[in-house]
C-alpha cells in the first residue's frame, strides 16, 4: 500500500538532505512528533492512531498541560488552511521539542550518533524527559 503523504514529501526531504551541512545541522535538527508525545506521556507511546478522534484527544490532553487554549488554536489554524488537526498537533509537539532543545532539555537518539559519508550526524532530537527516566 502506497503512503501518499510519504510519496509527496520525499522530494522535500531530499532537498533538505542535499542542502544540509555539518555546520547547518547544529541549528537545523530532525525531530519526530511521536517522540515528543512519548515524552509528554511520561515515556509511554500514544495508545491511539493520531488520525482518529481518540488519538487526537489523547494528544490534545498531553499538549494542553502546556498550551491551555490548544483546542481553540487548532480550530482557528485549521479553518482557512484546510490543515488536518493531527498535522497541527504534530507541529505543536515539534515546536515544544525545539523549545526543549533551546533550554537544554533535549538529547539525541542515539546519544553518540555516527556520522554519514558527508559528516552529518545520524541522529534525531528527543526531549530529555524520556531519556532521563
Amino acid at each position: 500500500m502506497l503512503n501518499w503523504q510519504s510519496f509527496f514529501t520525499v522530494g522535500k526531504i531530499r532537498e533538505v538532505d542535499l542542502a544540509m551541512t555539518p555546520q547547518l545541522q547544529q541549528r537545523v535538527r530532525e525531530i519526530h512528533p511521536e517522540l515528543s508525545f512519548w515524552a509528554l506521556g511520561g515515556g509511554k507511546p500514544a495508545e491511539h492512531n493520531k488520525k482518529k478522534l481518540a488519538g487526537r484527544t489523547e494528544r490534545i490532553i498531553l499538549l494542553s498541560a502546556m498550551f491551555s487554549d490548544l483546542e481553540q488554536f487548532v480550530a482557528q489554524v485549521r479553518q482557512p488552511r484546510k490543515v488536518g488537526p493531527d498535522d497541527i498537533l504534530d507541529a505543536v509537539a515539534a515546536g515544544w521539542t525545539g523549545g526543549q532543545a533551546v533550554i537544554g532539555k533535549a538529547k539525541t537518539l542515539p546519544e553518540n550518533p555516527e556520522s554519514d559519508s558527508r559528516g552529518l550526524k545520524m541522529e534525531i532530537l528527543c526531549p530529555a524527559a524520556i531519556m532521563d527516566s
